[in-house]
């Protein structure tokens, strides 16, 4: 039976951190042979903190054009390239999506 349970969030480590953890099993009696693992944090994931348009569908009509704004931060510091994917529609309802690197 797990007794006691933390959980230790990203912000307490950044990119290249090496943790181990050992774990002595214990039945209440006797205490059992100790297993380690090892784990190196590769990378954390970026947070989302603002983006615009809100709206989730937005329909830019021909000739129009549509700003995009994203607020993002990277607790690892990394260098972050923003990728777009667009939809269009032809006349039948067919999709097709384009990428742009901004």
């Amino acid at each position: 039976m797990l007794r006691f349970w933390r959980a230790l969030g990203p912000e307490n480590f950044i990119k290249g951190d090496k943790i181990k953890v050992i774990c002595i099993p214990y039945d209440g009696e006797d205490y059992g042979a100790p297993q380690e693992a090892n784990i190196r944090i590769s990378n954390a994931q970026l947070e989302i903190i603002d983006y615009y348009p809100h709206q989730e569908n937005v329909t830019i009509s021909e000739g129009e054009s549509q700003e995009c704004n994203v607020t993002c931060s990277d607790i690892d510091g990394d260098y972050l390239n923003m990728v777009y994917l667009l939809f269009q529609w032809d006349p039948k309802g067919n999709s097709y999506g384009r990428i742009l690197h901004i």
